[in-house]
């Protein structure tokens, strides 16, 4: 019992520090500092982040933060 309570515990707390990382990516990106969003995008693609990876698709197909890349 009180290993799954200490489980539970850390899969939040690991839940949270996720959606801080993507908040910041988000706020840099609405606020135009597009090389930090970027930066952030691409750290947490390579994390596994789908919606990172969704974001950082959208940034090179439209250029944003980086050269274009339509491949």
């Amino acid at each position: 019992m009180r290993m799954t309570r200490l489980l539970i515990i850390v899969l939040a707390s690991l839940s949270l520090l996720a959606c801080s990382d993507y908040q910041r990516a988000r706020s840099a990106y609405e606020g135009g500092n597009y090389p930090k969003a970027f930066e952030l995008f691409k750290k947490m693609s390579e994390a596994g982040d789908i919606r990172a990876e969704y974001d950082l698709s959208l940034m090179y197909l439209q250029g944003i933060g980086t050269k274009q890349d339509l491949n």
